[in-house]
């Protein structure tokens, strides 16, 4: 059950603000970059030629492959001759790894990826690596992390440093305005490189945060936009072109005249919340008062959203009472009950899986 209301403001003692059940964020108008790798001294030609080990019987390779093609305007072609490949995924006894961005081996001039046995049968780990192959760095990573997350070296093993600690350097990678994403792909797990599973990071957030933190189900949708944002980015001018809400954003696989949305949000320039066709679901869009409380409540295996809005100048404010979603180690979006609290609707939203109760979140 979620109740909600709206307010002026809402005072939140500062001991409370932090890692515990109410949300926590920049209340100013500064907006937040993640990177990926700048033009370096190689660059990907597409579409990209790859060739695969025949270690690997299966085709979890192809697959994700496909899965990027399908998301973004990127191309792959398989090769059973390597000389031709720029890309090679190839058989380690000891490595899952990728150097971020193309990377000419002196020996046979292939950027290659390196995947154990169990790697190569891990479809999120193939793409985790695949992205850092086409340019993407950790979101742990970035520049701004630090506002987002809490970092331990004490517990780090001996990986720890570069894989966790160590900050992106700015100036070897290009920006863009999307902000952090506790559950993007590139994003490791709270007990990643730990030398006896401590936790090596945690969410500067909503403890919730924390499991959604090394998903290995997919994309986020911040994924997929910074991917087209560097590789398929359709150049709009303002005159010419209608302005993206949400999140949403223009991509040459659409045109000017219409943005890609972010999950159920809808219409040309994403305005509108997708309307719910599950009849048992109960009114789509609702308006938050003044000093009034709302209910919404739901049972039973159902797919429904809310668009709840209040008027200018005032936060919505949500009162989780109680949340009964199957529990699941790591949380992700349509495994649960999901909250998107920010205005860029393209972030992923708190997502519960499992028993929760006493949550207070209020909008951005």
């Amino acid at each position: 059950m979620v109740n909600f209301s709206c307010a002026k403001s809402i005072e939140i003692p500062s001991e409370q603000i932090g890692l515990n059940n109410y949300n926590s964020f920049d209340g100013g108008n500064r907006i937040f970059k993640r990177s990926i790798l700048k033009k370096g001294k190689y660059e990907w030609e597409f579409p990209i030629v790859y060739f695969v080990d025949h270690k690997f019987k299966d085709h979890k390779i192809d697959k994700v492959l496909k899965y990027i093609e399908k998301s973004t305007c990127l191309a792959f072609i398989k090769t059973n001759c390597p000389p031709k490949a720029q890309l090679e995924y190839k058989y380690s006894t000891e490595l899952c790894c990728s150097p971020i961005g193309r990377f000419k081996s002196y020996l046979t001039g292939r950027s290659d990826i390196y995947l154990k046995e169990s790697c190569s049968k891990d479809f999120g780990l193939i793409l985790h690596e695949t992205l850092h192959a086409l340019g993407l760095s950790h979101e742990h990573q970035r520049v701004d992390r630090d506002r987002y997350i809490e970092v331990f070296e004490k517990n780090f093993n001996s990986f720890g440093m570069k894989e966790i600690g160590e900050k992106d350097n700015q100036d070897k990678f290009k920006t863009f305005s999307i902000r952090y994403d506790y559950s993007s792909i590139m994003h490791y797990a709270t007990t990643s490189c730990s030398r006896s599973f401590y936790r090596t990071m945690q969410a500067k957030n909503i403890e919730p945060f924390n499991k959604m933190m090394g998903q290995h189900y997919a994309l986020s949708f911040n994924d997929i936009k910074l991917l087209n944002s560097y590789y398929c980015h359709q150049d709009c001018k303002p005159e010419r072109s209608i302005k993206c809400k949400n999140g949403g954003y223009h991509s040459i696989n659409s045109t000017c005249f219409r943005c890609i949305c972010p999950k159920n949000f809808d219409g040309n320039d994403c305005k509108h919340v997708k309307i719910t066709h599950y009849k048992f679901c109960k009114k789509t869009e609702q308006k938050a008062q003044y000093q009034v409380w709302k209910h919404i409540s739901e049972e039973g295996f159902k797919n429904c959203h809310y668009l709840i809005t209040a008027e200018k100048d005032y936060r919505v404010h949500l009162k989780i009472k109680s949340v009964r979603t199957q529990e699941k180690l790591l949380c992700a979006p349509n495994l649960g009950l999901e909250i998107k609290y920010l205005d860029d609707k393209g972030v992923t939203g708190l997502c519960l899986c499992g028993i929760y109760s006493g949550i207070d979140i209020i909008s951005e």
